[in-house]
């Protein structure tokens, strides 16, 4: 910290003033948007969204924070959202010593952050901090393109930054478009600078300004207020100017993805029926944004089908290109680590993950990894044979990927934990059915406000004292979720959605003398250290991959595969080790075997279920290539949603849908920009098969 404040070497200048930085962010900021009563204002299950241009040091949304825990209220549940975006995020260790130093009153605060402060990989980054009914949505690159890219709108707007001096293609005409596209009437807005261009441009776009006196001898600021009436439409239409303003200009290109619009009531009734990895974390997510949910599962308890193994793995895949595919993946692994290392043991183990170049396709992808040079040595590094051989605690051929920060999971304690959690902080507002089949859905449509009632009509399973087994009617519900695996189908009428069942069987390994992995180790399998679960202390090798059986007992020649595959990996480029083969087959003790729900481009589907007849009708002219005629925006079963299609991937994928359906439903920020939201959406299939038909 040099005489004025923290110096940026790659602007030339200071993020504040050393004299009371603080004292500028509440002069500059805070009292301005006048947030503490906008809060105090708040009904219960409502939302405040602050947007920043230029999270820098994060001292604005850490003393914002501050103010917010301050007038919390128990008794009412509130939610603050605050979108920051930062083209060069700095290293949580810098940032560290930062508060260390100079802000230890925050210094807790950050500690609670450090622990999910995301990798510096472009992109949107949520923490969660549900504790403190507060969500961190950190957006690392360049403000106006990924504001292009995402979904929100904001109450409040700290217009920060550095100075348009030192800073200039920041503070061009397309950061005061994106800024309005992202208000509504009533958005306040402030900003340190009160330089002409600033001005002229904020007014240009629809908001009102007066200058105020500037902080620390800086004679005048900018404080705005967001007109509706005053936002710049679209040249073409009204229509066109709303999407834009919602969901990005993509939206307007493909309208057959537009979202519907998101909830209008406080604390809407959504049923969810799966009660795997998907449901939990659907069901815990929205019952904290206020929903009230129910939760069905036909089993007797929660986890049981695609998600019952005793262990999973968190682990993707990093890739050499900027795709949706890649991104989904990278930010899904994010999230899913930020909630299971909150939990810790007995739900996750923070063992590390080594993925082996177990061959050498596998070794080609990984030195284009290491020659990109994203991820910092916190959330990856590379490792050669030796070095691999000491962490896993194996001899091994080949060196690999590690993943320190990863590990194992127990799918059904996760599950369960979660259902516990939300059993415990909100049991007025979540309901848990086991052992209740639902046998169909119906929905009573309703014409004048949009919003359709949904009706379950369910069975429950016949118990030992001979109870149960009736069939009867639940409902009314405002939205139901499917988020039952490979069944999804069976609750649809008018669409099907091409989801495959994989059988994957999974080994149990006794404990083998001189053969104990002390890290997850992965390679076109994978195989744990020794657990303790329910059958006693074993090592899980899996998993088989096989689409056209749907045998559900367990097969010895898969045990055999598994163990092939492990020995080939390990020893990778040497003779395959007899005796070791030998021993891993004998140690063979049980198994279990999974079926899971796949989508042809291995990609989940997350969104609202498309009304097919619709979509065959208003986009026909697809399949005459006319991309360029004016469609209109698309309809769907209003209500019903689906999230299904993880694959083997559930523990990795389960927490970022949930929060996509948050999003869709709830009127959440968009966690992920739009181009991969868009790459989950459930038409994708119909649009596809309009287009390639033919006449």
């Amino acid at each position: 910290m040099g005489p004025k404040g923290i110096y940026s070497a790659d602007y030339g200048d200071i993020y504040f003033n050393s004299k009371d930085p603080e004292g500028e962010v509440n002069w500059v900021f805070i009292t301005p948007n006048s947030l503490i009563s906008r809060w105090d204002k708040l009904l219960d299950g409502e939302q405040f969204v602050i947007a920043e241009t230029g999270f820098g040091s994060g001292l604005n949304f850490f003393v914002t924070l501050n103010h917010w825990l301050n007038i919390r209220s128990s008794k009412r549940q509130r939610y603050l959202r605050y979108i920051s975006f930062e083209k060069y995020p700095i290293p949580i260790e810098k940032l560290i010593g930062y508060y260390r130093d100079y802000f230890p009153a925050h210094a807790e605060c950050l500690k609670q952050i450090s622990c999910y402060y995301p990798p510096l990989i472009e992109g949107v980054h949520l923490i969660r901090l549900p504790r403190w009914g507060v969500e961190l949505y950190l957006v690392w690159g360049d403000a106006v393109s990924m504001m292009d890219q995402l979904s929100f709108t904001a109450d409040a707007w700290f217009l920060d930054g550095f100075a348009p001096a030192v800073n200039p293609e920041m503070w061009q005409l397309g950061i005061f478009s994106s800024v309005a596209n992202h208000s509504k009437n009533g958005t306040t807005l402030a900003t340190f600078t009160s330089a002409g261009k600033v001005r002229r441009g904020l007014l240009s776009v629809g908001f009102e300004l007066k200058k105020e006196l500037g902080f620390g001898g800086k004679r005048e600021m900018l404080v705005g207020l967001f007109q509706e009436a005053e936002k710049a439409e679209d040249s073409s239409s009204a229509e066109k100017g709303e999407l834009k303003t919602t969901v990005g200009y993509q939206a307007l290109r493909e309208p057959w993805y537009f979202p519907p619009a998101p909830k209008t009531q406080v604390s809407p009734k959504i049923a969810v029926i799966g009660a795997g990895l998907a449901g939990t974390a659907i069901a815990e997510r929205l019952v904290h944004s206020g929903a009230d949910v129910t939760l069905y599962d036909a089993f007797e308890t929660v986890a049981s089908g695609a998600s019952g193994n005793d262990l999973g793995v968190l682990f993707f895949r990093p890739g050499i290109d900027n795709s949706a595919h890649n991104r989904l993946f990278e930010r899904a692994y994010c999230r899913s680590l930020q909630e299971l290392h909150e939990l810790g043991p007995p739900v996750f183990v923070n063992s590390g993950v080594l993925q082996l170049a177990y061959s050498d396709k596998e070794c080609e992808q990984q030195f284009k990894v290491k020659k990109l040079d994203c991820w910092d040595s916190n959330w990856l590094c590379f490792m050669d044979a030796d070095s691999a051989s000491r962490k896993a605690g194996l001899e091994l051929g080949s060196g690999g990927m590690f993943f320190p920060k990863s590990g194992y999971f127990k799918p059904r304690l996760w599950s369960q934990t979660r259902v516990e959690k939300i059993q415990h902080v909100f049991p007025q507002r979540f309901n848990l059915r086991l052992n209740t089949k639902v046998l169909s859905i119906r929905r009573e449509v309703s014409g004048a406000n949009n919003h359709d009632a949904w009706y379950l009509m369910c069975q429950t399973a016949l118990e030992a004292n001979g109870e149960g087994n009736g069939v009867f009617e639940e409902g009314p519900f405002e939205h139901v979720i499917l988020a039952s695996g490979v069944s999804v189908n069976e609750l649809l009428k008018d669409i099907r959605f091409p989801i495959r069942s994989i059988r994957g069987q999974v080994t149990h390994l006794k404990p083998v003398g001189g053969f104990s992995p002390e890290t997850v180790v992965c390679y076109n399998g994978y195989i744990t250290p020794r657990v303790e679960v329910s059958s006693g202390l074993i090592s899980h090798i899996g998993a088989t991959f096989n689409p056209r059986s749907q045998v559900k007992e367990v097969q010895g020649e898969d045990h055999l595969i598994n163990i092939e595959k492990l020995i080939c990996a390990l020893k990778r480029g040497s003779q395959c080790d007899q005796g070791l083969r030998n021993k891993l087959l004998a140690a063979v003790f049980d198994g279990r075997v999974g079926h899971r729900a796949q989508l042809p481009d291995y990609l989940p589907i997350v969104g609202p279920v498309p009304n097919r007849m619709f979509y065959e009708e208003a986009y026909e002219q697809l399949r005459y290539g006319r991309l360029k005629c004016q469609y209109p925006r698309a309809e769907y079963l209003n209500g019903l949603w689906v999230c299904a299609g993880f694959g083997a991937k559930g523990g990795t994928l389960s927490t970022l849908m949930a929060d996509i359906l948050d999003y869709y439903i709830m009127g959440a920020p968009a966690p992920i920009e739009q181009d991969i939201i868009r790459s989950l959406h459930p038409a994708r299939f119909l649009i596809r098969g309009i287009k390639r038909r033919s006449n």
